[in-house]
């Protein structure tokens, strides 16, 4: 039994100092009048960056929307991208964020790829990062450069 409870501690303190050695960010990035805080999550320097861009919906950085969805599929990726030496950072798509409602109107879907570039060139001269890696789960036009 007391080997049980040892190697238990063991587990749990070896758990503990995985987690304890993601260094989290919250960040926030404006395109314009509309905000894009995200949250960047790593654990060493030198690292490539993965950079979530968003599909349809109104999806926060965690893969919720609103109060109705409740999924965090996109914060479980992050923990598993993090346990693998991979920078993770996410956004607010600007649909998620209550503060830029009011400038939502006219929002086209340009305004939506805009937002990816902005997050992207944020990360580019970040010196923390070995390269800046985008993934998106959305398809765009191949003759564009987001």
């Amino acid at each position: 039994m007391r080997v049980i409870v040892q190697l238990f501690f063991i587990h749990l303190f070896s758990i503990a100092l995985v987690s304890a050695q993601i260094t989290t960010e919250e960040i926030l990035i404006k395109n314009d009048t509309i905000e894009l805080p995200g949250t960047l999550s790593y654990s060493k320097k030198n690292s490539p960056l993965l950079i979530w861009i968003h599909g349809s919906g109104n999806v926060d950085r965690n893969g919720n929307q609103g109060a109705m969805v409740k999924a965090n599929y996109i914060q479980q990726f992050r923990e598993a991208i993090n346990k693998n030496e991979i920078a993770f950072f996410s956004y607010d798509k600007r649909t998620s964020n209550k503060k830029n409602f009011k400038f939502l109107k006219e929002t086209l879907f340009d305004d939506f790829a805009n937002d990816a570039k902005k997050v992207v060139n944020y990360f580019k001269e970040d010196q923390r990062f070995s390269e800046p890696v985008s993934y998106t789960h959305l398809t765009l036009p191949t003759n564009r450069e987001v």
